[in-house]
C-alpha cells in the first residue's frame, strides 16, 4: 500500500463471473482475481476447495439466508485468507454501497484479515486498478463500498450498518463486542454476521461457544448456520490419533504441514492446547486431571 493521496480508480466493474450460487460465484472471483499472497502456492491463483466451498454455501446459498453464522476450524486452515477473500468479493461483487466490516481481540488482530485482502488487491492489476488502500480500509468508490478495520471497543462501534460483519478470532474476541456487532444486523436486507475461530479456554463462556451451544439445542433456528471441522467427541483418544487430526484439519497435507503438528505434540505444550487449537476437542484443563483422559472409564469398565 502507498502512502500519500490517492490516485483516482477504474470506475468500471472488473469482468466478473458470477453465479446466483454465492459458493460458486465466490469460487470463480478466487480462481479469476485472487492470487495466493503467502505461504503454500504464493503467487498462483487461489482455488477454493470443496470443504471451504461448503462453508460458504451453508451460509450465503441456504433458504432462508442465516443471518448469522459460526465457523470453527483449527489453527492452520486459511481462515484469515478465505474471509479476506469473502471480504474483497462482497465489495467488488456484492450489493451497491456494500459495507464489510471486521473486528477481533484488536485492532493488530482485525487487521490480519485487511493485510491479506489489501496483499491481494496488490497482486492483481484488474483490482489494484479498482481499489483504493488505505491503513485500515479498502474502498471502491464507484460502487461506494468499503472494506474497514474496526477496534473492539463496545462504544465505538455503535451505529455499525454493514452487509458483511466478520468476528475473528471468536474464541477470544470480547461478548459485548459481539453483541454490539450482532444487534446491527437486519437495517441491511440481506446482512451476515461471521464469527470465525478456534476455541479458546472455557469454551462454553465465549462467543463461539455460545453459537455452538444454541446451534445444538436448537438446530431448526434457521437464523443461524453453525459449521465446524473439529474432533469434538474423540477426546479419549491419543493426542496423536491419526484420525482425530484427518477429521478436524481439513487442510492437512494441503496447504497445513503434518510435521507442523507432529512438531508441537506434547511433552512440548501442553496437552489440553493442542487438543483445544489443532483439533478443535472441547477440553480445557486436562493438564491439571488427577487422572489423563479416558483413565476413569477404562478403570470402571464392566466386562
Amino acid at each position: 500500500m502507498k502512502a500519500g493521496p490517492k490516485t483516482a480508480v477504474d470506475g468500471s466493474p472488473p469482468p466478473l463471473r458470477g453465479s446466483i450460487r454465492r459458493e460458486l460465484a465466490v469460487a470463480r472471483f478466487a480462481t479469476d482475481y485472487i492470487r495466493v499472497p503467502r505461504g503454500h502456492g504464493v503467487r498462483k491463483p487461489l482455488r477454493l476447495r470443496p470443504w471451504q466451498r461448503a462453508l460458504i454455501a451453508a451460509t450465503w446459498d441456504a433458504k432462508p439466508r442465516p443471518r448469522l453464522a459460526g465457523w470453527m476450524l483449527p489453527r492452520g486452515q486459511g481462515k484469515t485468507s478465505l474471509t479476506a477473500v469473502l471480504a474483497l468479493h462482497e465489495l467488488l461483487a456484492g450489493p451497491e454501497g456494500a459495507q464489510v466490516v471486521v473486528v477481533a481481540t484488536d485492532e493488530r488482530q482485525a487487521g490480519l484479515c485487511h493485510r491479506a485482502a489489501s496483499r491481494m488487491v496488490e497482486l492483481h492489476p484488474d483490482l489494484e486498478s479498482r481499489v483504493q488502500q488505505y491503513a485500515d480500509q479498502l474502498t471502491v468508490p464507484a460502487r461506494g463500498s468499503s472494506f474497514q478495520v474496526l477496534p473492539a471497543v463496545p462504544k465505538r462501534l455503535e451505529g455499525l450498518d454493514f452487509t458483511l460483519a466478520i468476528v475473528d478470532e471468536a474464541g477470544r474476541v470480547d461478548q459485548e463486542v459481539y453483541e454490539v456487532v450482532a444487534l446491527a444486523t437486519g437495517k441491511q436486507r440481506s446482512s451476515v454476521v461471521l464469527a470465525i475461530g478456534t476455541p479458546g479456554p472455557e469454551l462454553d463462556q465465549t462467543v463461539l461457544g455460545r453459537l455452538r451451544a444454541h446451534a445444538l439445542e436448537y438446530p431448526d433456528d434457521a437464523s443461524l448456520v453453525w459449521r465446524e471441522h473439529s474432533a469434538a467427541g474423540f477426546e479419549d483418544h491419543p493426542v496423536d490419533c491419526t484420525h482425530c487430526w484427518e477429521l478436524a484439519n481439513p487442510a492437512l497435507d494441503d496447504f497445513l504441514a503434518r510435521d507442523g503438528l507432529a512438531a508441537v505434540l506434547p511433552p512440548k505444550m501442553r496437552e489440553s492446547s493442542f487438543r483445544r487449537a489443532r483439533l478443535c476437542q472441547l477440553t480445557d484443563q486436562l493438564e491439571e486431571a488427577w487422572l489423563p483422559p479416558g483413565a476413569w472409564a477404562e478403570v470402571t469398565r464392566c466386562d
